[in-house]
């Protein structure tokens, strides 16, 4: 379980870099009414679904083929 949480952790944080890199930071996130919450905006919580499914994939690819050695 901890490697498929390594995987998991790692493919959100290169996909929210990605998405901050793709649309800037200042248009990624956003604080809620009593400023108490910061999320992602709309555009780049879908960014963000498409990237991470692409991102983890690949992790799981990779770490399936470092398994076979």
């Amino acid at each position: 379980m901890k490697k498929e949480t390594n995987i998991n952790q790692l493919a959100s944080e290169i996909a929210t870099e990605i998405v901050e890199h793709r649309i800037g930071s200042h248009l990624t996130w956003e604080r809620d009414e009593n400023e108490d919450c910061i999320s992602f905006t709309e555009e780049a919580q879908d960014l963000f679904i498409e990237l991470y499914d692409i991102v983890h994939n690949k992790l799981i690819q990779l770490w399936r083929h470092l398994e076979s050695f």
